[in-house]
């Protein structure tokens, strides 16, 4: 049994004023399929971000997801699990164009039936009517037996990942993803999340008067 998480991409507000992107295609919203192989080739997408010190490897933008190549080598995964589809930066500032980013879709899902065995908190969700129960990576220590190191969930428009997908990624020092326990997110609790310590959250330190990570569990 594998422990999971949500993979959750930096969503960048402060490109705003200082990004435009097009997906290659001029369509008014994002054509990729969460969970489906797209089968056809795709024009390269048009990324102009200006922001000169942007050098997040990890984010979320129009609706698609963007990786750096750096990103792309820590992640190390088969090109069964996953596509990329071509970005031209050219007419970016120095820093962002040196990224080399290309757009990051999942193919692949998953559906969890080991579930039934495991501590649940259910939720609906209205938009599909119907219950996905996830449990939670700190409590069970274990939610799924995964095929894929990273994937859909049948049920959720979230991308989730192994807790080896999420070790190796964090050892790379790559910027922009954060992996979150899913039990917490969707039962609307405070959020755990994976680090190379173990499963940290943030709190309010009054000591210091700012928000600071505390560690709940290590993970040797």
């Amino acid at each position: 049994m594998k422990t999971i998480w949500i993979v959750m991409p930096l969503f960048p507000v402060v490109l705003v004023d200082h990004c435009v992107f097009s997906d290659g295609a001029d369509l008014i919203r994002p054509d990729l399929i969460a969970g489906q192989h797209e089968p056809r080739e795709r024009p390269a997408a048009k990324l102009i971000l200006t922001l000169e010190d942007f050098d997040a490897d990890y984010f979320m933008w129009g609706g698609y997801t963007l990786v750096s190549e750096k990103m792309r080598r820590a992640m190390a995964l088969d090109p069964s699990d996953v596509q990329y589809f071509d970005v031209d930066a050219s007419e970016s500032a120095p820093l962002p164009k040196s990224k080399h980013y290309q757009v990051l879709h999942v193919p692949v899902t998953e559906y969890m039936t080991n579930q039934k065995n495991l501590a649940y908190r259910p939720r609906n969700v209205p938009s599909r009517s119907v219950e996905s129960r996830l449990a939670s990576a700190i409590a069970s220590g274990a939610a799924a037996e995964p095929t894929h190191e990273i994937f859909y969930d049948r049920f959720r428009d979230f991308i989730f990942c192994t807790d080896e997908f999420a070790v190796r990624v964090l050892r790379s020092d790559c910027s922009g993803i954060t992996f979150w326990d899913p039990f917490d997110y969707f039962a609307d609790r405070g959020l755990h999340f994976r680090t190379l310590r173990g499963i940290e959250e943030d709190r309010w330190d009054p000591a210091s008067n700012s928000a600071r990570k505390f560690l709940i569990r290590g993970v040797h």
